[in-house]
């Protein structure tokens, strides 16, 4: 997965050009830009959750907007069409890749429709991944190579992920062996010819498997841990705020999603958005005194009624404010 890391700064920037007070039109992003989204999703479901390439080619809009809510993000269920049979593709996106691929979704997606000559294919119309060209996506393995070459690394195949996956998976219990078959579609010896993984706790539990193996993966190869120490503190912001956009009555998350979406700049981020939402009331509080001098008791009583129950402005500040807005 060591691609996913080395373009997870390049992807955040151009999430963030798309959303936010000051974000732009899709269109006016590069073309560039939006292929860079388009391959890194399609890797996301291929390296990261160990899927067949036919996943990505098969999943449908119907598919994804039938997605259902899980505690940390989203399930969803993709077939992939074999040969006379079908097998159900479950896939566990964490909030924030469910966000990524929503904004995909709204915005650059359409502009791939409108990418054919002929005003569009209208075999794409239902697919979720469209080529630059308007049209589905027929080899991902193709999309792959090319994200690896824009950062110049040894291309990794699905084939490569998932043997190395199957290949760590042989030292684990009994249980966890059968999960990580039935993520890569190989049904355990004692399971039905076309198994299916039926059930979320099937998935959670196989997807539990892989991230595990994937941080106990060698030196060699790039982890969790080694990505998070080449984000820098201002990206690290704009993706929790991605998450957990500041707000008046909003919370932070809790220390564990910090670490998960802001690694070694856990701390900073947590007080940055503090720092951001304090202004927020503070602003709140200027514009709700307006022209009239409050005083420090009746500044006091307006934080009481607002109901919050931490990060709490400083009345005394409040009045200095407006003191030296008026001067």
């Amino acid at each position: 997965m060591a691609i996913l890391d080395l373009a997870r700064a390049d992807i955040l920037a151009v999430m963030a050009k798309l959303q936010g007070p000051k974000k732009v039109p899709a269109d006016q992003l590069d073309k560039n830009d939006r292929l860079l989204v388009l391959y890194y999703l399609e890797a996301i479901i291929i390296l990261k959750h160990l899927q067949r390439p036919g996943v990505v080619t098969n999943m449908t809009v119907e598919e994804w907007q039938g997605r259902k809510p899980t505690k940390n993000g989203c399930s969803v269920a993709i077939k992939e069409h074999k040969t006379a049979a079908s097998q159900v593709a479950e896939v566990l996106l964490t909030a924030e890749h469910e966000h990524w691929f929503g904004i995909y979704f709204q915005n650059i997606r359409p502009l791939m429709l409108q990418g054919s000559r002929t005003g569009g294919d209208r075999m794409a119309e239902g697919q979720f991944f469209i080529s630059s060209t308007g049209r589905p996506i027929h080899n991902p393995c193709n999309d792959l190579v090319r994200l690896h070459a824009k950062y110049k690394v040894k291309p990794v195949s699905s084939g490569d992920a998932r043997m190395a996956f199957e290949t760590a998976a042989k030292n684990l219990s009994e249980a966890h062996r059968s999960a990580v078959a039935r993520l890569l579609g190989h049904p355990p010896e004692t399971a039905e010819k076309h198994y299916r993984m039926r059930t979320p706790a099937d998935a959670f539990l196989a997807q539990r498997v892989v991230e595990d193996i994937a941080a106990k993966a060698s030196p060699g190869s790039t982890s969790y841990t080694s990505r998070e120490q080449r984000v820098d503190e201002k990206t690290a912001f704009e993706m929790l705020i991605q998450s957990f956009p500041v707000t008046l009555e909003g919370q932070p998350p809790k220390k564990p999603k910090r670490q998960e979406l802001c690694g070694e700049h856990e701390r900073h981020c947590y007080d940055r958005w503090r720092s951001e939402q304090l202004k927020l009331r503070e602003s709140c509080a200027l514009e709700h005194f307006g022209r009239r001098q409050p005083s420090v008791s009746g500044i006091e009583a307006w934080i009481q009624s607002q109901g919050w129950s931490s990060n709490l402005p400083k009345a005394t500040m409040i009045l200095s404010q407006w003191e030296e807005g008026k001067t």
